[in-house]
């Protein structure tokens, strides 16, 4: 018994030993991949247009240890870090050649470290060092097949604007902002300017009130610039902002290559006469998308 406990103690120590070097290499390599994502994660929040190398590298050195390691495992004394480079520190591998140490060129935040100096028992002939990766890659989305948005925009605008342009000279005739009614329509929120609804557009207020009643927009369309009026719709998420191009606003018309759709309307207002001296009234509607020709 003895003799043979003597000849598999060796054996037995040396398998304890590997035990615990392999599991101490498991829990360094974990904390240190934790730490590499993290700073990849991170830097790539940070990417905007035009796109600042800076704010990118801070915020992946803090993540990568800096300022946020929790884990006393991987000192950053011990820890190197490298961004967008194609070896690991000291090291000839992986041989990264799409990266060249910049984050907006590669458009990718790329995060190599490595831990030194591990406290092994014998792990550190066999395993100097422990590596770790990561990597978030900016790509432009080329097109969308089969998939659902994330979210959509919902439709509760704030304010709305109808601007009403001349598709023959393309300048603005005019434009009037509507006014949401109080009870929706078959289940459809209507905005419009019409005498029914008695209330209109307070600029000063920013809201709909009763003080400023709704108006017509005054045309002469006896100038040959009316031959064709075009009409761009301006849905707004915010009471303060209703032009094209500003936050929060969205511009509706009908694709035409000047910008605006020739969209008609339909009115019963004023009442028809037949008086010989009375001013011609628009009345039929209709829409045409793109750009209509004089027929």
């Amino acid at each position: 018994m003895a003799l043979t406990v003597g000849l598999l103690l060796p054996g037995l120590l040396g398998f304890g030993v590997l035990a615990v070097d392999v599991g101490n290499w498991y829990v360094h390599k974990r904390e240190l991949q934790t730490q590499a994502d993290a700073a990849a994660l991170a830097g790539a929040a940070y990417f905007k247009y035009p796109c600042d190398n800076a704010p990118i590298s801070a915020a992946a050195h803090s993540y990568a240890g800096k300022d946020h390691n929790v884990f006393p495992n991987v000192p950053a004394a011990r820890s190197t870090v490298l961004l967008n480079q194609a070896n690991f520190s000291g090291q000839s591998k992986p041989g990264d050649s799409d990266l060249s140490a910049s984050a907006c060129n590669d458009a990718a935040v790329d995060v190599k470290m490595t831990e030194k100096n591990v406290p092994w028992i014998f792990g550190k002939f066999f395993t100097p060092f422990i590596n770790a990766q990561s990597r978030v890659s900016v790509r432009r989305l080329e097109q969308l097949n089969g998939l659902l948005p994330i979210g959509v925009p919902v439709p509760d605008p704030k304010r709305v604007r109808t601007t009403f342009i001349s598709e023959v000279t393309g300048e603005v005739l005019g434009y009037r902002d509507l006014c949401k009614r109080t009870d929706p329509e078959s289940g459809l929120q209507v905005w419009d300017n019409a005498s029914s609804n008695t209330a209109g557009w307070n600029a000063g207020k920013g809201a709909c009130d009763a003080a400023t009643p709704p108006a017509p927009l005054p045309q002469t369309f006896d100038d040959p610039k009316y031959a064709r009026v075009g009409v761009r719709v301006q849905v707004s998420g915010s009471a303060s902002t209703v032009d094209c191009g500003q936050s929060l606003v969205t511009c509706y018309d009908a694709g035409s290559s000047n910008g605006a759709g020739f969209v008609h309307g339909w009115s019963d207002q004023p009442a028809v006469t037949d008086a010989a001296d009375s001013t011609p009234q628009p009345r039929s509607a209709f829409l045409l998308p793109g750009t209509c020709g004089d027929a």
